[in-house]
């Protein structure tokens, strides 16, 4: 990655973070769900080719944000009303699945768990306690003695080594 795509995405990181947050949250309800669409958009950009080309980069991560809690309370909506779309239950294999729907799930499942295995042991823990224990990054943070936005860029490069791996799959 280049200097300039770092510096930038740094500069937008620091100057926007809080306030996405913030406004996320009223959106959402939910500091955590906030929290993690805030990463997302990061994610999103840093995957940009060149994103220090961006005219108007506090409006662009806005409406990406906006968007993307969209799709969250979409998502949401739908895994709460099983008539709309596929549930987060019915996407479990049942004992009636087929056998090629099974092995498809235990194959996504192993290869998320050996992409969480090979993060760095302080990444792999701060993502694991995050996401599967539901510390809030304030609770991460103490218990390290690290900052919360140390905590939020371990998060988000588990996140995105994760989807790195799995997309290989599909």
């Amino acid at each position: 990655m280049s200097d300039k795509k770092r510096e930038f995405i740094s500069r937008i990181f620091q100057e926007n973070y809080r306030d996405l947050c913030k406004y996320l949250a009223s959106k959402l309800r939910c500091r955590h769900k906030a929290a993690d669409v805030a990463q997302e958009v990061y994610l999103r950009i840093f995957s940009l080719e060149n994103p220090e080309e961006i005219r108007h980069p506090r409006a662009f991560i806005y409406k990406m944000a906006s968007n993307l809690a969209v799709d969250s309370i979409r998502r949401q909506k739908a895994r709460l009303n099983p008539g709309c779309g596929t549930s987060a239950i019915e996407q479990i294999p049942s004992p009636d699945s087929s056998p090629e729907s099974i092995v498809d799930a235990r194959q996504r499942l192993k290869i998320l768990r050996k992409a969480i295995e090979e993060l760095t042991p302080k990444c792999r823990t701060v993502f694991l306690l995050h996401k599967f224990k539901g510390f809030s990054h304030a609770e991460i943070a103490a218990r390290f003695g690290i900052s919360k936005n140390m905590v939020e860029k371990h998060i988000i490069k588990a996140m995105a080594y994760c989807r790195k791996r799995m997309e290989k799959l599909e």
